[in-house]
């Protein structure tokens, strides 16, 4: 609940405690956990572009690529109405990583999707605010 952990703080006050969304104090804490921490550092590394570390659908590197980046994105809380490169950034996964069938390759062809992928971008998206018609597929 510390200031200095503007990020934990937010979640704490939101999953914890479980302050209604227009609680002035969880208002603030989540505009913090996105000016610093986490949030911040996450949305600094991307390309002006909308991915991170290299361009196109790459899973790769674990962790701090386009596909991780979103991941943690939305489990850390972020919100894509406080930042315009969240709505950027989930635009290019779907422009680069979602295919007509509804899944996310990890590589480009139909072939490079995961279960596991699958699953954790859906609700990344979800958690994000992230709305696309598209995701309709993905979701079924």
């Amino acid at each position: 609940m510390e200031e200095e952990n503007p990020g934990v703080r937010y979640l704490a006050l939101r999953d914890i405690l479980e302050l209604p969304a227009e609680d002035s104090e969880l208002i603030a804490a989540r505009e913090k956990a996105h000016q610093e921490g986490p949030i911040a550092a996450i949305l600094e590394a991307m390309h002006t572009d909308g991915y991170w570390v290299k361009p196109g659908p790459d899973y790769l590197p674990k962790y701090s690529s386009t596909f991780w980046s979103i991941i943690l994105l939305g489990q850390l809380g972020a919100d894509i109405d406080l930042d315009p490169r969240i709505h950027l950034a989930c635009q290019y996964l779907m422009e680069h990583a979602f295919n007509v069938a509804g899944q996310f390759s990890s590589n480009g062809p139909p072939s490079g999707t995961a279960d596991c992928l699958q699953g954790n971008l859906c609700a990344a998206f979800l958690d994000l605010g992230y709305v696309d018609p598209r995701l309709d597929t993905a979701f079924e």
